[in-house]
């Protein structure tokens, strides 16, 4: 499971903040839309995306200090995004090209459709249908199966405020 996270908007912007709040450890994650603030919160709180101060990923860019000079700001970078969705074992070590490989498939039809819709005030149909493609094969794949896809609701990203 995920940490938990509040959006606060303000006219143009849409920040998420980690709560509890943790003292010496501030940030937010800046946002344009409200669409996509909710839509990284709830991947957040799945788990499927994690933030690491002290190791930032692609998918992380850090802003300049807030105002209050104490608080880290960072944005996404949808072109960076990798889910991790897959339930990760002991003992599953040597499996784990194939479920980095797999996440990596429905990360960038995700990351597409996300992109797609930054540009647009709709989203694009046949982006949609790719990504639900993508998502019932796996549910369909018997080595997926194996990894445990069974286990995850792959079907809540079709649900996320983006959609």
């Amino acid at each position: 499971m995920g940490q938990n996270f509040k959006i606060a908007s303000t006219r143009n912007v849409h920040r998420l903040f980690p709560v509890p709040v943790v003292q010496g450890g501030k940030y937010l994650i800046e946002l344009n839309y409200l669409w996509e603030a909710k839509c990284l919160q709830s991947l957040l709180s799945k788990g499927w995306i994690r933030v690491n101060l002290e190791d930032p990923s692609n998918f992380w860019k850090e802003l300049d200090l807030h105002t209050d000079g104490n608080t880290r700001r960072f944005c996404p970078v949808w072109e960076g995004l990798k889910l991790d969705y897959f339930p990760r074992e002991k003992g599953m070590e040597a499996d784990l090209k194939k479920v980095e490989s797999l996440e990596k498939v429905i990360s960038r039809h995700f990351s597409n459709l996300v992109l797609d819709r930054l540009g647009s005030t709709v989203v694009d149909p046949s982006l949609l249908r790719q990504l639900e493609l993508k998502i019932e094969s796996q549910k369909n794949c018997k080595t997926c199966h194996t990894l445990g896809i069974h286990t995850v609701d792959l079907d809540s990203l079709l649900k996320t405020d983006l959609c």
